[in-house]
């Protein structure tokens, strides 16, 4: 195992840039060829795709750049990606996020990691969901208090600790909280396997996203400085862009709330 003089982590013989930094791994062997007059072998020229070093065909460091903030987390799952050969990488927040929040929690972190796309499409799954749930409510005629009843029985079964069979039935039977309870299965599948997809594909698409922006950055200089701030620039993170995005979005999904509230607000105007 090769140590890392950055971070001290222990990297394959293979690595010639930190899994967890970056930072170049002087190799003992390569270090006494490099003294003794024989050329150092080139870092960033891998014999296949899979050679550690870059990801693919991307240095790492310039990975680690573009990705900014939690690279030491995030990187190190964009090589495990490769050496694997798979599309699946587990990842926390985006499904944490998918998971309490829905398909807008998955757009809010996909936002935040400047990938559009990505966000743009979970955005329009949650406005829609929004959609379908509130035109199904209002065309079956589903009250805001659907589940009054169930309430009720169980109010009245904690007060009295009498178990009313037939009332149970005739209330978990009643129409609107068979329906509601539908409408609000369906909210949860949507949720579950948004936050499911993200969570288990969240990584690879992000790595996509990264080589491709890396390979299709074109500095107007050369100075490493310029590409690192431009890269940098790129990448990253950006909290506006998941505020507006969240606050979009949320504001689409309140569109045939608002609608019904004016109509609604014009009848009772034309009435007086």
């Amino acid at each position: 195992m090769n140590i890392c003089p950055e971070c001290k982590t222990e990297n394959e013989p293979e690595y010639r840039y930190c899994k967890n930094c970056g930072a170049p791994i002087i190799v003992p062997q390569e270090a006494d060829n490099t003294a003794q007059g024989a050329p150092a072998p080139e870092n960033f020229a891998p014999q296949n795709q899979n050679t550690v070093g870059t990801i693919d065909g991307v240095p790492i460091p310039k990975i680690i750049t573009f990705v900014g903030k939690n690279a030491n987390k995030i990187v190190p799952k964009f090589v495990k990606i490769q050496e694997r050969n798979t599309k699946i990488e587990w990842c926390w927040p985006p499904f944490l996020w998918g998971f309490f929040l829905g398909p807008v929690g998955v757009a809010i972190w996909f936002f935040y990691r400047k990938m559009y796309k990505p966000a743009c499409l979970f955005s329009a799954i949650g406005v829609l969901t929004s959609y379908i749930t509130f035109f199904a409510k209002t065309i079956l005629g589903i009250s805001g208090n659907a589940l009054s009843g169930i309430e009720s029985y169980f109010d009245n079964f904690a007060d009295t600790g009498r178990f009313d069979l037939q009332g149970f039935f005739s209330a978990v039977g009643d129409r609107n909280a068979v329906l509601s309870n539908l409408i609000s299965s369906f909210e949860n599948v949507v949720t579950l396997a948004c936050a499911l997809i993200v969570g288990l594909l969240g990584i690879y698409i992000y790595k996509n996203h990264t080589v491709k922006k890396i390979i299709g950055y074109n500095p107007i200089s050369n100075d490493p400085n310029y590409v690192n701030v431009g890269l940098a620039v790129s990448g990253g993170t950006s909290v506006g862009a998941a505020i507006i995005g969240a606050f979009v979005v949320s504001l689409m999904s309140s569109i045939p709330e608002l609608i019904v509230m004016a109509i609604k607000f014009v009848g009772a105007f034309y009435t007086l």
